[in-house]
């Protein structure tokens, strides 16, 4: 009777095979992972380490209900040891309370509601909380006891420990309504106070490359997270009026280090006329915020404003303001 023999590479040790998928390029479709673990559980590692290094969770449209972000956090508190892995996040929480989502979902007939035990997730969740020392009365962990997405969103920041690249968006309802918008509260979104947790101020201390709204840029950059390492940066959907909290030159944490620079801003913010009426902010004023000092690539998207009534009177962009703009980044970038 002939027996089946496994390839020569199956039948190695499942550590080796861990280090060599530390090498091996990122594959173009996962789910040829997946059957690769129904083959051998000695490819189950392999696998997880390719699926789990970039995480883009489904759920990162302005206005999408249904986000999988709290079932990625299930995960990785039942699994510590693939939050590890991830070396690449992006991920769209909102700071809305996860049974409101719900009905909101049903009403408005969009997605599925949320599949989600919420009780497992939240017992799991204050669990871990209190593993980092904060009681069931500190704010963040009330936050977690409402159920408010957003602070779960802040325990999935604490536990990815090896993270490169972030890619993140807060959102508010303002109205109360369904209408999703950027924060320019993160941080108490995610954490319940202004004071990150040292654990994800760890996972973030290696943070090479970040892509956020503008209005998230106060916060984040303005020192409440250092961002040692940060070297590339990408502002999105940047409006004059996101630009009045800048507290003068090199007052943004991490923009000193920064060597790519993405922009997508709109018309106005370059207008003489809309800058005026900004209090006299300009763009300017942004890159002596972040220093600009090791800046070598400058990419600007310049967006006619679809939500902001203020610069649909311009035909096209103050192209010598822009320039003037620009003298203060020109001296270094390449």
């Amino acid at each position: 009777m002939n027996t089946l023999k496994l390839p020569s590479g199956l039948n190695l040790p499942t550590e080796l095979l861990f280090q060599i998928a530390e090498y091996l390029e990122n594959p173009p479709d996962p789910s040829d992972l997946v059957a690769l673990t129904k083959v051998s559980r000695s490819l189950r590692p392999v696998a997880e380490e390719y699926l789990y290094r970039k995480v883009h969770v489904r759920g990162v449209r302005t206005n999408d209900l249904d986000s999988d972000m709290p079932l990625l956090l299930r995960t990785l508190l039942e699994r510590p040891d693939l939050g590890k892995r991830i070396r690449t996040l992006a991920f769209r929480t909102k700071r809305i309370r996860i049974d409101r989502m719900t009905q909101l979902s049903i009403r408005r007939s969009t997605t599925a509601p949320h599949r989600l035990n919420s009780g497992t997730l939240l017992s799991d969740s204050i669990a871990a909380l209190s593993t980092m020392g904060y009681s069931a009365t500190h704010p963040w962990s009330k936050m977690l006891q409402s159920t408010y997405e957003s602070a779960f969103g802040g325990l999935l920041l604490s536990i990815v420990p090896r993270l490169d690249t972030l890619i993140l968006c807060v959102t508010d309802s303002p109205a109360g309504g369904a209408s999703l918008d950027p924060s320019r509260d993160p941080i108490s979104a995610l954490f319940g106070t202004y004071q990150l947790p040292p654990a994800a101020l760890a996972c973030l201390a290696n943070t090479t490359t970040l892509k956020i709204p503008t209005k998230h840029l106060h916060q984040l950059l303005g020192g409440h997270v250092p961002f040692p390492k940060l070297v590339n940066l990408e502002l999105c959907n940047g409006h004059g009026r996101d630009l009045r909290y800048i507290n003068g030159p090199g007052s943004y944490s991490g923009g000193s280090s920064i060597q790519n620079l993405t922009l997508r801003i709109h018309w106005g913010i370059v207008d003489p006329m809309l800058c005026a009426s900004d209090h006299g902010v300009r763009l300017q004023d942004l890159f002596e915020a972040l220093g600009c000092d090791s800046l070598r690539v400058l990419k600007l998207v310049l967006i006619k404003g679809t939500d902001d009534k203020s610069d649909e009177h311009l035909e096209r962009p103050s192209y010598s303001e822009l320039s003037k703009d620009l003298d203060t980044p020109s001296s270094t970038v390449e």
